[in-house]
């Protein structure tokens, strides 16, 4: 991978001490986005680029050139050029000497502020920063003249033919094929240098925050457990209502059964009953007859019972006239 970024002069200079492995005042080496040194691997890192301190370079280099007044103003920009996984370790110097020569010849040795090669991070990797420097075409009074620019040096165009140019500069003098991949600026994420010191206090902050959600976390939590439980108790209570409304339905068909029988019975017995009080009437009536006393049989058939067999006895139709006529 080869990651440009662009920086101001005062965050150039704050990223200097991460390439360079500066120590902050507790002693810690300054960091950059996060980056990870390994203070045991510190000392195999080594600098292509001859010049003693990039902070003096870049002012010199800065003075001899046009550069616009502005505290926005891009003058330093930065390649980072990893090692492809694919790439025998043997040839990792080969591949950082040979990007190092490319870039040279693009942007002008005398323009190049460093080339510092990290082995102690995650992946071995070489960061490339060099002023923009181009010939100034548009004024004609300083036609020819250096300025610095990165928005003109650094084109669409030039950005679009730059990972041909430099995977074959590559393979020709590793002998060997080179698989890498160019991360535009334009897509690129701008990374800025944060100080460890502000650093600390974000994560101190991020920490506190991490506190307080864990803190709502387990508040909620304890909700979420209290609901649980009462959902439970109500589950119990709705199989228990259940359970209940179970028995009171077979016990109601149950009792419908019986009632149904007891129907059944009461149907089959009527008829026996209906014929057992004619037959009882009847002989009744013969025998009072015969004892020539039909005046007292007629008052012993006249109460309930005699009105209850005639009610038995009597015929549907009868029934309907007789419910039609006055009440006696």
């Amino acid at each position: 991978m080869a990651h440009l970024a662009k920086y101001t002069l005062n965050s150039a200079q704050m990223l200097f001490h991460h390439n360079l492995r500066h120590q902050d005042r507790t002693g810690e080496y300054v960091s950059y986005h996060g980056s990870k040194i390994d203070i045991t691997k510190t000392h195999l890192n080594y600098r292509l680029d001859p010049n003693a301190d990039p902070n003096d370079f870049i002012t010199q280099r800065l003075s001899e050139i046009k550069v616009q007044k502005r505290a926005d103003v891009k003058v330093y920009c930065s390649w980072v050029l990893t090692v492809p996984q694919n790439l025998p370790t043997k040839k990792h110097r080969e591949f950082f000497e040979s990007a190092y020569r490319f870039f040279c010849a693009d942007y002008g040795e005398k323009n190049i502020v460093m080339a510092s090669v990290h082995l102690d991070e995650t992946t071995p990797h070489m960061h490339l920063g060099f002023v923009p420097v181009v010939r100034e075409t548009k004024n004609k009074k300083r036609l020819g003249q250096e300025k610095c620019s990165a928005k003109e040096l650094l084109t669409r165009t030039y950005m679009k033919n730059l990972h041909k140019r430099l995977k074959n500069a590559l393979e020709r003098d590793l002998n060997c094929k080179v698989e890498i991949t160019i991360d535009l600026d334009e897509d690129a994420p701008k990374r800025e240098y944060v100080p460890l010191a502000t650093l600390k206090k974000q994560t101190e902050a991020e920490a506190k925050k991490l506190e307080s959600l864990k803190k709502q976390s387990e508040e909620l939590q304890g909700d979420i457990d209290s609901l649980k439980e009462l959902q439970k108790s109500q589950d119990q209570q709705c199989r228990e209502l259940t359970d209940r409304e179970c028995r009171i339905r077979d016990q109601n068909a149950k009792l419908e059964s019986r009632r149904a029988e007891l129907l059944q019975e009461i149907n089959q017995l009527a008829p026996k009953t209906v014929s057992y009080w004619k037959s009882f009437h009847d002989y009744t009536k013969h025998w009072f007859e015969k004892i020539q006393r039909p005046k007292v049989f007629e008052k012993i058939f006249n109460d309930f019972h005699l009105s209850y067999f005639k009610s038995i006895t009597e015929s549907k139709d009868d029934m309907k006239q007789r419910s039609g006529g006055p009440e006696r």
